[in-house]
């Protein structure tokens, strides 16, 4: 009785950590966006106090000490404190937290970096994503491929980081775009929570933190190419990769323009000791 009780706790152990790191992953800034009649301004969680008037119609949260807003129409990026540091010149722009920025201008794509000096030419039809090695996805002429340094890169196989639709794990019958993404992650979490082990050796060494392990979903749902990203010692990574290798097959592969697409999923994982009632 007292290890059936044991485990339930360990699971509920698992979850809570699951559960926490799934919806916190990045989330290090003391500044957010907060919305007032409309008007977006940034507010200091840590005292509370507003930093940013309410004058933006619109302002996507950063995790890198820089937002992307929008003010009418145009869109441009300020730092927490409310200083320009991108002109209201684009669009729309797509911020990936590598301190580089996907914008759009006259239907055309390209990359910036927050002081709005040029990446990437803004020449292209779209940009999926921009990697700190400057190896970015483009759509050109119709068609998707890697180009680094302005040059395609040939014969590697295309990854998606930011699909039209995301790969779903569950089915949601009757649901909306973001219901069903919402049901997804809570079943995926459940699974998690049933298989994922604390390795004996990082409970003998009191190892806690995060891992994050990078997996591609394929176009039949199938997994492929399990990888850490990031460990923290203990078994904790494979840990991570064993439970990513139990991972059944996807409901629905991810969908860019139209078809089904490789998208690249990433999966934060805390553990560390935590004691239940």
């Amino acid at each position: 009785m007292c290890l059936k009780k044991s485990k339930m706790k360990v699971n509920k152990f698992l979850l809570l950590l699951v559960i926490w790191t799934f919806y916190s992953f990045e989330s290090k800034g003391q500044i957010i966006p907060e919305e007032e009649y409309g008007k977006w301004g940034l507010t200091d969680m840590e005292t509370d106090r507003l930093v940013v008037d309410f004058i933006y119609d619109e302002i996507i949260n950063n995790y890198s000490g820089y937002f992307p807003v929008r003010k009418g129409k145009m869109w441009g990026v300020i730092d927490a404190r409310g200083k320009k540091l991108v002109p209201f010149e684009y669009d729309n722009i797509r911020d990936d937290n590598l301190g580089f920025l996907v914008v759009q201008k006259n239907q055309r794509k390209g990359v910036i970096d927050t002081s709005n000096s040029i990446i990437i030419e803004i020449k292209y039809e779209d940009i999926d994503n921009f990697d700190k090695d400057s190896t970015a996805l483009v759509k050109q002429n119709g068609q998707w491929g890697y180009i680094k340094n302005d040059k395609f890169i040939e014969n590697r196989p295309i990854v998606f980081f930011n699909p039209d639709a995301k790969a779903l794990f569950s089915k949601c019958k009757r649901c909306s775009k973001e219901e069903a993404e919402r049901h997804s992650e809570r079943s995926l979490l459940r699974f998690i929570s049933k298989k994922l082990k604390y390795p004996k050796e990082a409970r003998k060494q009191n190892i806690s933190g995060m891992i994050v392990v990078s997996f591609v979903i394929n176009e039949s749902g199938d997994i492929e190419s399990p990888k850490i990203l990031k460990d923290i010692g203990g078994n904790c990574g494979q840990a991570g990769i064993d439970v990513v290798n139990m991972l059944p097959q996807w409901n629905k592969p991810a969908i860019k323009d139209g078809e089904f697409v490789k998208y690249q999923f990433n999966l934060p994982l805390k553990f560390g000791l935590l004691f239940l009632d």
